[in-house]
């Protein structure tokens, strides 16, 4: 990874989508599973609101 300094803008908008922040700071694992645990938290709603509706 390079060594350039980040800026801070990019990094708060790219944490409107959860984990990207944390890809852009360098950390990719932490950021990958933030990322994969709101995808399951958000599937998991919207299946079971589709379901019981």
């Amino acid at each position: 990874m390079s060594e350039q300094p980040r800026q801070r803008i990019p990094a708060l908008l790219l944490s409107l989508v959860p984990g990207w922040g944390h890809v852009y700071w360098g950390r990719e694992s932490v950021g990958i599973g933030i990322f994969s645990a709101a995808a399951v938290v958000g599937f998991a709603f919207l299946n079971s609101w589709l379901v019981y509706q």
